[in-house]
């Protein structure tokens, strides 16, 4: 009998759990951790020493400080 020549074409991606950012999560590590600042001097600062993983800002924050 003869062997079916089969192609392997590699992984199928599409079956592979894709990562998603869940932000929920990451801000109760952060809390868990002991590692989270509050207000604008104290980022700004921690911004310019390149201290800063991630950043979340409110929605109802000023313009000026995210431009």
């Amino acid at each position: 009998m003869a062997k079916k020549d089969k192609k392997f074409e590699g992984i199928d991606l599409s079956r592979k759990k894709k990562k998603v950012f869940d932000v929920d999560l990451n801000i109760k590590v952060a809390a868990e951790s002991g590692d989270i600042i509050y207000g604008k001097n104290q980022v700004l600062k921690h911004l310019r020493q390149n201290k800063v993983e991630m950043i979340i800002v409110a929605n109802n924050s000023p313009y000026e400080l995210m431009s």
